[in-house]
């Protein structure tokens, strides 16, 4: 028999990502109450996602203005109002929790007590 049929075959783990290798030394400068190496470490990881994020979007909106590729489309959250809840707002009718407040006036013309206080007398001499 020769070796090559002797052999197993044995895989080797892929090499960690190098987000996978900060993410292992910020837990362990977490778990060793090392908060000020576990700070930075965080904040390079973060830095890294938000510097690959402005990246990809440089290169989609390059694509889409030399390209002519078409935009992506984000999905963007929409509100719906049902038309009685509108009415209601529209009739006057009070939000809850306000039924009870009073209007409040201006009073420009009011004139508040202050506390007396001596008056000095400046010696300029």
């Amino acid at each position: 028999m020769s070796e090559v049929e002797n052999a197993v075959d044995v895989e080797t783990p892929p090499e960690p990502t190098q987000m996978e290798l900060n993410l292992s030394n910020f837990v362990d400068a977490i778990q060793a109450s090392n908060f000020n190496n576990a700070s930075d470490l965080f904040n390079d990881m973060l830095s890294s996602k938000v510097d690959d994020a402005i990246e990809a979007e440089k290169v989609a909106v390059a694509n889409t203005m030399f390209n002519g590729g078409e935009p992506s489309e984000e999905e963007v959250e929409e509100f719906s109002f049902d038309e009685a809840e509108t009415e209601e707002v529209e009739d006057g009718e009070e939000e809850e929790g306000f039924d009870n407040a009073e209007a409040v006036e201006d009073h420009d013309d009011v004139e508040y007590e202050t506390a007396d206080q001596p008056e000095v007398e400046e010696d300029l001499d």
